[in-house]
Formats: C-alpha cells, structure tokens, sequence
C-alpha cells in the first residue's frame, strides 16, 4: 500500500452529507487527500446511503459519517458488508465543525493504523468526542 507522509498509509477520505464541506476542506489544507459529499455529487442532489457507500468504497475510499444510525439500519448494514466499505463514524452528540476535526485528529494514528492493518473492509469504527476508537463491525 502507498504510504504519505510519516509512513502512514495513502488514502482518500470521503465525507458524507451528514458532515458538510468544512472538515474535509480543513483536512485538504494538511495535505490529507478528503473528498465531501457535495464534491462528488451535485450539492443539492440526494443519494442513497446505499449507492454512496457501493461507490465510494469502489473508489477504495475510507468513508466518514456522523450519522450513528448507519450502522444499525439493514440497509446501509447489507451496503457496508457488501461493498467491504471501511467507515468511520463520530459519535459526539455535540459535534461542530472543530469539534469533528479535534476528534479526528486526536484519533489519527490509531485510525491510520487500522487502516495500515486492515486495508479491507467491511468494518466500522467509532470515533468518540475525545478520540476514543471502537470497532463496531
């Protein structure tokens, strides 16, 4: 697997709807390679969890949501297994923009090492407010 800077792995990060414009685009300052949903899609047009997690995951993307209740419906469940899609999903029930970003930050070596050892899905991994990982699937 290519590796970017500090040895990490080199992925592409895609962010769905439920996240917005911003963190992705905080990331990209960094050089973190983060796509959003309104990048990849028209900014108005609404697409199916199952069809955005199918394709993106097609992309070898690492998907990122804040929408907790993706991984108990049995549709996104069935997509995620069938697609082998690699989630990450944040918990924080307050979440803003920074909040999002200091989350993922805190959590960027154990989330970059999941991803060096587990470069295949399906998984789902949480992402606490202070950073903590859960592996949920």
């Amino acid at each position: 697997m290519p590796t970017g800077p500090d040895d990490a792995p080199c992925v592409t990060f895609f962010f769905d709807r439920s996240i917005g414009k911003a963190v992705p685009k905080a990331l990209r300052t960094v050089r973190v390679p983060a796509v959003s949903h309104d990048a990849q899609y028209r900014a108005q047009q609404i697409v199916p969890d199952e069809t955005w997690i199918e394709e993106q995951t097609a992309l070898g993307h690492v998907l990122v949501t804040k929408d907790k209740g993706i991984r108990h419906r049995d549709s996104e469940k069935a997509a995620i297994r069938s697609a082998e899609a690699r989630l990450l999903v944040l918990t924080d029930k307050r979440a803003t923009r920074l909040r999002m970003l200091r989350a993922i930050m805190i959590a960027w070596p154990k989330m970059m090492n999941i991803i060096g050892t587990e470069p295949t899905g399906p998984w789902i991994v949480t992402i606490g407010a202070g950073g903590a990982l859960k592996k949920v699937l």
